[in-house]
């Protein structure tokens, strides 16, 4: 396993564009800040509830339906997998379904050293460009994932809070986060249609075409006009967007699940409401893996529905224990997997 999982991509990128990128010490003052976030949040949610009441609802978990939040997530970071093998198969770039989901579990594992919070998809570009020699491909395929990945990801979450406060009028409250994320779901949209088009890419070549970095802004520019291409591969974009609703849909199903499996009632569609909504929230990066975030998220969200503090704290740990289990999953492949000291050679392909 290399010193800095994050050396071969950066060595990468430096060596194409000419200019020293920053070291994993630049980084140093960010990680502890979002660690320091991380830690206050936890210090302040057991500040109120008791250690005692959470311990006892995880040791007293539903094993079985455990093992069935196990099986979903595994069966989420599937669905994930096969969703961005639609993105790169519509560049002639083949990864295979197993070779997409090997590549995505270890990039969750990778991703836990990488100082930032974008390590995952930084080991997934390198990794998939390594194999392939496609990388203006590649990091096309990771931008438009995380882009339309958010705009579904917001037509979801806005359909359940439009579904949980018909059913629920004592959430009305929520009709203000409603009219906030339309705001933001239009602008993006916007934003995304906007970076799809080739008057965007020349006006960005105009804009930057007087700067010292001459050979980054030409490789970012690269970049960009990859990503553009995307555009005439609707079929795979509207079947990207239609599987990242399903996917946040089974998300939703493994926080209910989770949440029977240590006894917890509530109904379904706070369920459907809440989850995409924390989902959204979680994704500031303002801690380290949204430590803190998401269990302040649960006890806040859950707690108006009436679910107890200390069961939505520990419906949280439990979610989290279950997707740690799935990133050790990825660690064993790692561990076991013949590429751990990677060239760079076929990097240098365009």
């Amino acid at each position: 396993m290399f010193s800095d999982p994050a050396f071969p991509l950066r060595h990468m990128t430096e060596e194409r564009s000419g200019q020293p990128l920053p070291t994993r010490s630049s980084s140093k003052v960010g990680t502890w800040f979002r660690a320091g976030i991380s830690i206050l949040l936890i210090v302040f949610l057991f500040s109120f509830i008791d250690v005692g009441e959470v311990a006892e609802v995880l040791l007293t978990t539903n094993c079985s339906l455990l093992a069935i939040v196990l099986m979903l997530m595994l069966l989420d970071r599937a669905l994930m997998a096969y969703k961005w093998t639609l993105l790169t198969e519509a560049k002639q770039v083949s990864l295979g379904f197993l070779g997409a989901l090997k590549i995505y579990l270890i990039s969750g594992f990778v991703g836990i050293a990488l100082p930032t919070g974008v390590g995952a998809d930084l080991y997934r570009i390198y990794r998939t460009s390594r194999l392939t020699g496609r990388t203006h491909d590649i990091v096309g395929s990771v931008v438009i994932e995380r882009f339309l990945g958010l705009v579904a990801s917001m037509v979801f979450a806005v359909f359940g809070l439009v579904v949980m406060t018909a059913v629920s009028p004592e959430f009305a409250a929520t009709k203000g986060f409603i009219a906030q994320m339309l705001v933001v779901l239009i602008l993006l949209t916007i934003l995304f249609l906007l970076s799809m088009q080739d008057g965007t890419y020349r006006m960005f070549r105009k804009l930057f075409h007087r700067l010292h970095a001459k050979r980054l802004v030409e490789r970012l520019l690269s970049f960009h006009e990859a990503y553009i291409e995307f555009s005439k591969s609707r079929g795979a974009l509207l079947g990207f967007f239609l599987l990242t609703a399903l996917e946040q849909g089974l998300y939703v199903i493994i926080v209910l699940v989770a949440a029977l499996a240590i006894g917890a009632e509530m109904g379904a569609v706070y369920f459907l409401g809440l989850v995409p909504l924390c989902q959204i929230i979680k994704r500031l990066p303002i801690s380290i893996n949204a430590i803190g975030v998401q269990e302040g998220l649960f006890v806040y969200f859950f707690g108006q529905a009436g679910m107890p503090a200390h069961e939505a704290l520990s419906l949280s740990l439990l979610i989290r224990i279950a997707q740690w289990s799935i990133v050790l999953l990825g660690g064993l492949l790692y561990a076991t997997s013949n590429d751990k000291r990677p060239e760079l050679g076929v990097l240098s392909k365009p």
